[in-house]
Protein backbone atom coordinates (compact mmCIF):
# COMPACT_ATOMS: atom_id res chain seq x y z
CA UNK A 1 0.00 0.00 0.00
CA UNK A 2 2.56 2.01 1.23
CA UNK A 3 4.98 1.63 -2.67
CA UNK A 4 1.33 2.19 -3.96
CA UNK A 5 0.81 5.65 -2.97
CA UNK A 6 4.35 7.09 -3.95
CA UNK A 7 3.85 5.65 -7.28
CA UNK A 8 0.91 7.95 -7.13
CA UNK A 9 2.45 11.27 -5.62
CA UNK A 10 5.19 10.59 -7.86
CA UNK A 11 2.72 11.33 -10.20
CA UNK A 12 0.86 14.01 -9.03
CA UNK A 13 4.21 16.06 -9.05
CA UNK A 14 5.10 15.57 -12.34
CA UNK A 15 1.59 16.77 -12.93
CA UNK A 16 2.27 20.32 -11.22
CA UNK A 17 5.16 20.91 -13.26
CA UNK A 18 3.25 20.60 -16.62
CA UNK A 19 2.81 24.01 -18.52
CA UNK A 20 0.85 23.25 -21.84
CA UNK A 21 -3.15 24.45 -22.58
CA UNK A 22 -6.09 24.33 -21.51
CA UNK A 23 -8.04 21.72 -19.76
CA UNK A 24 -10.76 22.60 -16.64
CA UNK A 25 -13.80 24.33 -17.29
CA UNK A 26 -16.19 25.68 -15.48
CA UNK A 27 -19.96 25.54 -15.19
CA UNK A 28 -19.68 22.13 -16.90
CA UNK A 29 -20.88 18.60 -16.16
CA UNK A 30 -19.38 15.30 -16.71
CA UNK A 31 -19.47 11.23 -16.71
CA UNK A 32 -16.39 9.33 -15.86
CA UNK A 33 -16.06 5.26 -16.10
CA UNK A 34 -13.03 3.95 -14.05
CA UNK A 35 -11.83 0.71 -13.75
CA UNK A 36 -9.01 -0.23 -11.02
CA UNK A 37 -7.90 -2.46 -8.21
CA UNK A 38 -8.44 -2.27 -4.37
CA UNK A 39 -6.31 -2.93 -1.85
CA UNK A 40 -8.03 -4.24 1.85
CA UNK A 41 -5.79 -3.79 4.82
CA UNK A 42 -4.79 -7.45 6.55
CA UNK A 43 -6.86 -6.91 9.37
CA UNK A 44 -10.17 -7.87 7.46
CA UNK A 45 -8.60 -10.82 5.35
CA UNK A 46 -9.64 -10.48 1.86
CA UNK A 47 -7.76 -9.84 -1.58
CA UNK A 48 -6.30 -7.59 -3.64
CA UNK A 49 -9.39 -6.95 -6.41
CA UNK A 50 -10.34 -5.45 -9.71
CA UNK A 51 -13.24 -2.39 -9.14
CA UNK A 52 -15.21 -0.71 -11.83
CA UNK A 53 -16.87 2.68 -11.25
CA UNK A 54 -18.83 5.80 -12.38
CA UNK A 55 -18.17 8.97 -11.89
CA UNK A 56 -21.11 12.35 -12.37
CA UNK A 57 -19.51 15.57 -11.35
CA UNK A 58 -20.09 19.39 -11.85
CA UNK A 59 -17.91 22.16 -11.80
CA UNK A 60 -18.58 25.30 -9.98
CA UNK A 61 -15.25 27.21 -10.93
CA UNK A 62 -12.17 26.25 -13.21
CA UNK A 63 -10.63 24.57 -9.75
CA UNK A 64 -13.52 23.47 -7.66
CA UNK A 65 -15.95 20.57 -8.48
CA UNK A 66 -17.89 17.95 -7.21
CA UNK A 67 -18.63 14.18 -8.09
CA UNK A 68 -21.10 11.37 -7.31
CA UNK A 69 -19.72 7.80 -7.40
CA UNK A 70 -20.55 4.69 -7.10
CA UNK A 71 -17.72 1.62 -6.90
CA UNK A 72 -18.25 -2.09 -6.94
CA UNK A 73 -16.02 -5.07 -5.90
CA UNK A 74 -15.87 -8.79 -6.09
CA UNK A 75 -13.62 -10.13 -3.83
CA UNK A 76 -12.19 -13.34 -1.76
CA UNK A 77 -11.22 -13.93 1.99
CA UNK A 78 -7.77 -15.17 2.58
CA UNK A 79 -9.40 -17.49 5.04
CA UNK A 80 -12.53 -19.07 3.26
CA UNK A 81 -12.60 -19.52 -0.70
CA UNK A 82 -16.15 -17.61 -0.14
CA UNK A 83 -16.67 -14.63 -1.98
CA UNK A 84 -17.54 -10.97 -0.67
CA UNK A 85 -19.37 -7.95 -2.44
CA UNK A 86 -18.25 -4.77 -1.72
CA UNK A 87 -20.44 -1.54 -2.75
CA UNK A 88 -19.63 1.99 -2.30
CA UNK A 89 -21.69 5.04 -2.89
CA UNK A 90 -21.11 8.42 -2.60
CA UNK A 91 -19.91 11.86 -3.15
CA UNK A 92 -16.44 14.05 -3.28
CA UNK A 93 -14.97 17.49 -3.24
CA UNK A 94 -12.10 18.45 -5.79
CA UNK A 95 -10.06 21.34 -6.55
CA UNK A 96 -7.75 21.40 -9.13
CA UNK A 97 -4.51 22.70 -9.44
CA UNK A 98 -3.57 24.58 -13.16
CA UNK A 99 -6.96 24.05 -14.31
CA UNK A 100 -6.31 26.09 -17.52
CA UNK A 101 -3.39 23.66 -18.41
CA UNK A 102 -3.73 20.19 -20.10
CA UNK A 103 -2.48 17.86 -17.52
CA UNK A 104 -4.85 19.07 -14.82
CA UNK A 105 -3.48 17.76 -10.72
CA UNK A 106 -5.95 17.79 -8.32
CA UNK A 107 -6.80 16.90 -4.37
CA UNK A 108 -10.12 15.06 -3.29
CA UNK A 109 -12.17 14.14 -0.30
CA UNK A 110 -15.34 12.83 0.56
CA UNK A 111 -17.88 10.56 2.44
CA UNK A 112 -19.70 7.87 1.36
CA UNK A 113 -21.71 4.78 2.39
CA UNK A 114 -19.76 1.28 2.11
CA UNK A 115 -21.49 -2.08 2.23
CA UNK A 116 -19.68 -5.84 2.63
CA UNK A 117 -22.68 -8.94 1.10
CA UNK A 118 -20.85 -12.10 0.96
CA UNK A 119 -20.90 -15.79 2.71
CA UNK A 120 -22.45 -15.61 6.01
CA UNK A 121 -19.66 -17.83 7.56
CA UNK A 122 -17.11 -15.34 7.30
CA UNK A 123 -16.76 -12.46 9.84
CA UNK A 124 -18.57 -9.52 7.89
CA UNK A 125 -21.19 -7.44 9.08
CA UNK A 126 -23.44 -7.21 6.55
CA UNK A 127 -24.59 -3.40 7.34
CA UNK A 128 -23.89 -0.17 5.83
CA UNK A 129 -21.20 1.82 6.80
CA UNK A 130 -19.65 5.35 6.53
CA UNK A 131 -16.54 5.89 4.43
CA UNK A 132 -14.57 8.61 4.44
CA UNK A 133 -11.95 8.54 1.72
CA UNK A 134 -9.25 11.01 0.43
CA UNK A 135 -6.55 10.97 -2.03
CA UNK A 136 -5.10 13.08 -5.49
CA UNK A 137 -5.30 12.31 -9.19
CA UNK A 138 -4.53 14.25 -12.38
CA UNK A 139 -6.55 14.67 -15.93
CA UNK A 140 -4.86 15.06 -19.42
CA UNK A 141 -6.59 16.58 -21.57
CA UNK A 142 -6.28 15.17 -25.46
CA UNK A 143 -9.34 17.33 -26.20
CA UNK A 144 -11.83 20.40 -24.68
CA UNK A 145 -14.26 16.88 -24.71
CA UNK A 146 -12.48 14.25 -23.46
CA UNK A 147 -9.03 13.31 -21.03
CA UNK A 148 -7.81 10.52 -19.70
CA UNK A 149 -8.11 10.69 -15.83
CA UNK A 150 -6.11 8.45 -12.80
CA UNK A 151 -6.71 8.52 -9.34
CA UNK A 152 -6.06 6.99 -6.06
CA UNK A 153 -7.68 7.19 -2.76
CA UNK A 154 -7.53 6.32 1.15
CA UNK A 155 -10.44 4.67 2.66
CA UNK A 156 -11.00 4.98 6.12
CA UNK A 157 -14.46 3.10 7.48
CA UNK A 158 -15.25 1.21 11.49
CA UNK A 159 -16.37 -2.25 11.27
CA UNK A 160 -15.68 -2.72 15.68
CA UNK A 161 -12.73 -1.19 14.80
CA UNK A 162 -11.38 0.70 12.40
CA UNK A 163 -10.13 -0.39 8.75
CA UNK A 164 -8.88 0.95 5.74
CA UNK A 165 -8.18 0.38 2.20
CA UNK A 166 -6.52 2.17 -0.99
CA UNK A 167 -8.37 2.34 -4.45
CA UNK A 168 -6.68 3.39 -7.42
CA UNK A 169 -7.89 3.73 -10.56
CA UNK A 170 -7.71 5.01 -14.40
CA UNK A 171 -10.61 6.16 -16.55
CA UNK A 172 -11.82 8.58 -19.11
CA UNK A 173 -13.52 12.21 -18.03
CA UNK A 174 -15.86 13.47 -20.19
CA UNK A 175 -16.88 16.62 -20.01
CA UNK A 176 -20.18 18.33 -21.60
CA UNK A 177 -22.26 21.70 -21.12
CA UNK A 178 -21.18 24.63 -19.54
CA UNK A 179 -21.76 28.16 -21.05
CA UNK A 180 -21.05 28.68 -24.78
CA UNK A 181 -17.81 30.79 -25.63
CA UNK A 182 -18.51 34.38 -26.78
CA UNK A 183 -19.17 35.17 -30.59
CA UNK A 184 -16.27 37.08 -32.24
CA UNK A 185 -17.13 40.77 -32.30
CA UNK A 186 -17.80 41.48 -36.32
CA UNK A 187 -15.13 44.03 -37.30
CA UNK A 188 -16.65 47.47 -39.06
CA UNK A 189 -16.02 48.01 -42.15
CA UNK A 190 -13.69 50.27 -43.13
CA UNK A 191 -13.76 54.13 -43.36
CA UNK A 192 -14.83 55.11 -46.43
CA UNK A 193 -12.69 57.81 -48.37
CA UNK A 194 -13.30 61.35 -48.05
CA UNK A 195 -15.19 62.47 -50.74
CA UNK A 196 -12.88 65.91 -52.07
CA UNK A 197 -14.68 68.22 -54.52
CA UNK A 198 -12.63 70.31 -56.68
CA UNK A 199 -13.68 73.76 -58.13
CA UNK A 200 -14.45 73.25 -61.93
CA UNK A 201 -12.90 75.80 -63.92
CA UNK A 202 -14.49 77.98 -66.28
CA UNK A 203 -14.89 76.88 -69.99
CA UNK A 204 -12.58 79.03 -72.33
CA UNK A 205 -14.04 82.38 -73.31
CA UNK A 206 -15.36 81.79 -77.29
CA UNK A 207 -13.68 83.48 -79.96
CA UNK A 208 -15.19 87.15 -80.75
CA UNK A 209 -17.68 87.12 -82.99
CA UNK A 210 -17.25 88.82 -86.29
CA UNK A 211 -17.72 92.53 -86.71
CA UNK A 212 -20.88 93.71 -86.45
CA UNK A 213 -22.98 97.19 -86.40
CA UNK A 214 -23.98 95.96 -83.05
CA UNK A 215 -22.13 93.52 -81.44
CA UNK A 216 -23.51 91.40 -78.52
CA UNK A 217 -21.46 91.35 -75.21
CA UNK A 218 -20.52 87.84 -74.22
CA UNK A 219 -21.52 86.50 -70.88
CA UNK A 220 -18.68 84.73 -69.27
CA UNK A 221 -20.33 81.62 -66.79
CA UNK A 222 -19.80 81.83 -63.64
CA UNK A 223 -17.41 79.15 -61.85
CA UNK A 224 -18.75 76.67 -59.57
CA UNK A 225 -17.78 76.37 -55.89
CA UNK A 226 -16.46 74.02 -53.90
CA UNK A 227 -19.79 72.10 -52.05
CA UNK A 228 -20.42 70.15 -49.19
CA UNK A 229 -23.48 68.68 -49.76
CA UNK A 230 -21.97 65.32 -49.01
CA UNK A 231 -20.98 64.03 -45.69
CA UNK A 232 -17.70 64.97 -45.28
CA UNK A 233 -14.92 64.26 -42.67
CA UNK A 234 -13.23 67.44 -41.34
CA UNK A 235 -9.77 66.54 -40.00
CA UNK A 236 -10.14 68.18 -36.71
CA UNK A 237 -8.81 66.57 -33.41
CA UNK A 238 -9.31 67.34 -30.43
CA UNK A 239 -7.03 66.84 -27.07
CA UNK A 240 -8.44 64.40 -24.38
CA UNK A 241 -11.88 65.11 -22.83
CA UNK A 242 -11.69 68.92 -24.34
CA UNK A 243 -14.01 70.83 -26.64
CA UNK A 244 -12.18 73.94 -27.92
CA UNK A 245 -10.31 73.79 -31.48
CA UNK A 246 -7.04 74.47 -31.76
CA UNK A 247 -5.86 77.03 -34.08
CA UNK A 248 -4.19 74.59 -36.26
CA UNK A 249 -7.66 73.42 -37.50
CA UNK A 250 -9.27 77.44 -37.86
CA UNK A 251 -8.29 76.50 -42.35
CA UNK A 252 -9.96 73.42 -42.16
CA UNK A 253 -13.40 75.46 -40.56
CA UNK A 254 -13.34 78.02 -43.57
CA UNK A 255 -14.33 75.66 -46.01
CA UNK A 256 -17.06 75.06 -44.16
CA UNK A 257 -18.20 79.02 -43.70
CA UNK A 258 -16.91 79.38 -47.13
CA UNK A 259 -19.43 77.21 -48.68
CA UNK A 260 -22.23 78.58 -46.32
CA UNK A 261 -21.37 82.40 -47.49
CA UNK A 262 -21.56 81.17 -50.89
CA UNK A 263 -24.62 79.36 -50.71
CA UNK A 264 -26.91 81.02 -48.04
CA UNK A 265 -29.68 79.07 -48.24
CA UNK A 266 -27.39 75.65 -47.63
CA UNK A 267 -28.59 74.26 -43.83
CA UNK A 268 -26.83 71.57 -42.12
CA UNK A 269 -25.59 69.82 -39.07
CA UNK A 270 -22.17 69.45 -37.80
CA UNK A 271 -21.64 66.01 -36.04
CA UNK A 272 -19.82 64.62 -33.45
CA UNK A 273 -18.10 61.47 -32.81
CA UNK A 274 -16.27 59.80 -30.44
CA UNK A 275 -14.15 56.09 -30.06
CA UNK A 276 -14.70 53.90 -26.99
CA UNK A 277 -12.47 55.44 -24.49
CA UNK A 278 -14.63 55.74 -21.55
CA UNK A 279 -18.57 55.00 -20.62
CA UNK A 280 -21.32 55.50 -23.37
CA UNK A 281 -22.77 58.41 -21.29
CA UNK A 282 -19.47 59.85 -21.30
CA UNK A 283 -18.34 60.03 -24.66
CA UNK A 284 -22.40 60.99 -25.39
CA UNK A 285 -21.91 64.61 -23.77
CA UNK A 286 -18.48 64.67 -25.16
CA UNK A 287 -19.38 64.34 -29.03
CA UNK A 288 -21.96 66.86 -27.96
CA UNK A 289 -19.40 69.52 -26.57
CA UNK A 290 -17.39 69.23 -29.78
CA UNK A 291 -19.98 69.52 -32.44
CA UNK A 292 -21.30 72.86 -30.50
CA UNK A 293 -18.14 74.47 -30.68
CA UNK A 294 -17.29 73.64 -34.03
CA UNK A 295 -20.88 75.34 -34.47
CA UNK A 296 -20.63 78.20 -32.41
CA UNK A 297 -16.99 78.79 -34.29
CA UNK A 298 -18.79 78.93 -37.57
CA UNK A 299 -21.46 81.24 -36.75
CA UNK A 300 -19.59 83.76 -34.82
CA UNK A 301 -16.47 83.71 -37.19
CA UNK A 302 -18.30 83.45 -41.00
CA UNK A 303 -21.54 85.38 -39.28
CA UNK A 304 -24.05 82.79 -40.64
CA UNK A 305 -27.67 82.76 -39.27
CA UNK A 306 -27.56 80.19 -35.83
CA UNK A 307 -30.81 78.46 -37.55
CA UNK A 308 -28.79 77.09 -40.21
CA UNK A 309 -26.65 74.71 -38.54
CA UNK A 310 -27.69 72.10 -36.07
CA UNK A 311 -25.41 70.53 -33.56
CA UNK A 312 -25.35 66.60 -32.99
CA UNK A 313 -23.61 64.19 -30.36
CA UNK A 314 -23.67 60.99 -31.74
CA UNK A 315 -20.94 59.51 -29.04
CA UNK A 316 -19.00 56.44 -29.87
CA UNK A 317 -22.54 54.83 -31.67
CA UNK A 318 -20.90 55.11 -35.37
CA UNK A 319 -17.50 54.09 -35.38
CA UNK A 320 -15.62 53.70 -38.94
CA UNK A 321 -12.82 52.12 -38.26
CA UNK A 322 -11.66 49.37 -34.91
CA UNK A 323 -11.21 50.71 -31.54
CA UNK A 324 -8.89 47.92 -30.79
CA UNK A 325 -5.84 50.04 -32.39
CA UNK A 326 -4.72 53.48 -32.13
CA UNK A 327 -4.73 54.00 -35.62
CA UNK A 328 -8.53 53.19 -35.52
CA UNK A 329 -9.63 55.42 -32.15
CA UNK A 330 -8.18 58.16 -33.59
CA UNK A 331 -10.35 57.96 -37.35
CA UNK A 332 -13.22 57.59 -34.78
CA UNK A 333 -12.35 60.96 -32.84
CA UNK A 334 -13.71 63.40 -36.03
CA UNK A 335 -16.18 66.09 -37.07
CA UNK A 336 -18.57 65.48 -39.90
CA UNK A 337 -20.02 68.38 -41.48
CA UNK A 338 -23.33 67.31 -43.76
CA UNK A 339 -25.72 70.12 -45.23
CA UNK A 340 -27.91 69.98 -48.00
CA UNK A 341 -27.53 72.31 -51.12
CA UNK A 342 -30.68 74.41 -52.03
Amino acid sequence: MKRISTLVLTGALLALAATVSAGNKAETFSISPVIGGITFDGKQHLETAPFYGVRAGYNFTKALGVEALFDYSNTESTLTSGNVDFYRAGGELLYHFFPDNKLVPYVAAGYAFGTFRGDTALPIDNRAKGVFDYGIGAKYFFTDNLALRGDVRHLIYTQDETLQAVEYSVGLYIPFGGPQPAAKPVEPPPAPEPVVVKAVEPPPAPAPPPPAPAPVPVVQPKPAPVKLCSPTVLDILFDTNKSNIKPEYYDELKKVGDFLTEFPKAKGTIEGHTDSVGGKAFNQKLSQRRAESVRDYVIKNFGIAPERINAKGYGLTKPVASNKTKEGKAKNRRIEANFSCE
